[in-house]
């Protein structure tokens, strides 16, 4: 995990939630047929912002869905958390950083942020439906 021991974010009690969604994330690529990767969750990423998103909503937190061309990503109290980070390499499989890590990495350039994600906006952005948090049905249970 990518927060470090000395570094207090409002998340730090909720890992073992963010691992819930990552565990759910690989249930569901090993289910996909090849159109998602188990491994890295290469292709998971809307998914994973959607179920964090949501999770956090849930929680009374504020975000905000960031994306490019390539890549999901959530914005919350001043941080980013990628649940899919690993899909570039990324060996820490949850990232909560400040969001000046924007700035660091080219798979967070040119973010563009929403409130809220609709299944017409992923329409619109002609997103693959496989990678398509409104594709599925699947329902996640976060205790």
């Amino acid at each position: 995990i990518i927060i470090k021991k000395e570094m207090n974010t409002p998340f730090n009690e909720l890992i073992s939630e963010f691992e819930a969604i990552r565990d759910e994330l690989q249930s569901l690529a090993y289910d996909s047929d090849g159109w998602l990767d188990p491994e890295d969750l290469m292709g998971c990423c809307a998914i994973g912002t959607v179920w964090t998103a949501d999770f956090l909503k849930s929680q009374n937190f504020a975000v905000q869905i960031a994306h490019n061309d390539y890549h999901f990503w959530l914005r919350c109290e001043g941080y980013v958390i990628d649940l899919t980070a690993t899909q570039f390499g990324h060996i820490n499989p949850i990232l909560i950083q400040p969001i000046t890590i924007e700035t660091e990495y080219h798979w967070y350039e040119k973010p563009i942020v929403l409130e809220n994600l609709t299944a017409e906006y992923f329409q619109q952005i002609k997103w693959p439906d496989e990678q398509n948090p409104f594709y599925y049905e699947t329902e996640k249970q976060i205790d």
